[in-house]
């Protein structure tokens, strides 16, 4: 998952604010109360993983990139809301310049955010044939129009592709299977409670 790097960071983010407040306070109730907060925290975050209802007119792929067959049999593709929802916000994004053919799963999107930034890598192969410039101007349409306004690039498929791409409900079904190996992960990297 692309977004891995932005998930582990918040959890960091959480862990090394609880460092924080627990530091010589050795007291039960105080870290219990910081713990169960954290859970509180990590639930409200990974909540989309499971609510989420994804647009039906679309694919999808395991790296939170949607697809939208066109009628001249181009894809328009750009960011599902369960990826929008980790970036939060979007500072800028260095988009390809088309005509260009990315190899396969090599990145072609930087989408940088103010403490670091995150590569969209391309799960199918053709030519990117157009961007989104709106978002050179708004990089936010990312994450406030995901759908819509918020579509990244348009993509000339070498071949049909659709075997390899996800319906809503199959994607629902692994975004939910990530959210809960998500959760997993940052309950391992929690310190227990004495």
């Amino acid at each position: 998952c692309p977004f891995d790097a932005v998930l582990r960071q918040h959890g960091k983010t959480a862990l090394a604010e609880r460092e924080e407040q627990t530091q010589g306070n050795f007291s039960r109730a105080p870290i219990q109360s910081v713990g169960e907060n954290i859970l509180t925290q990590l639930d409200a975050f990974l909540a989309p993983f499971t609510t989420t209802q994804l647009p039906a007119d679309r694919m999808y792929c395991s790296n939170h990139t949607w697809f939208k067959n066109k009628d001249d049999g181009t894809f328009t593709i750009g960011l599902d809301g369960l990826a929008t929802h980790a970036l939060a916000s979007v500072s800028c994004l260095v988009l390809p310049q088309p005509p260009v053919r990315p190899h396969l799963f090599s990145p072609c999107v930087w989408i940088i955010r103010g403490d670091g930034s995150v590569a969209i890598r391309t799960p199918i192969t053709g030519v990117i044939t157009n961007t989104n410039n709106s978002l050179k101007e708004d990089p936010s349409l990312v994450t406030k129009d995901p759908y819509g306004a918020g579509w990244i690039f348009t993509m000339s498929p070498d071949r049909e592709q659709r075997n390899e791409l996800l319906n809503a409900d199959d994607a629902q079904k692994v975004f939910s299977s990530q959210g809960m190996a998500l959760r997993q992960e940052f309950l391992k990297r929690i310190p227990k409670q004495p």
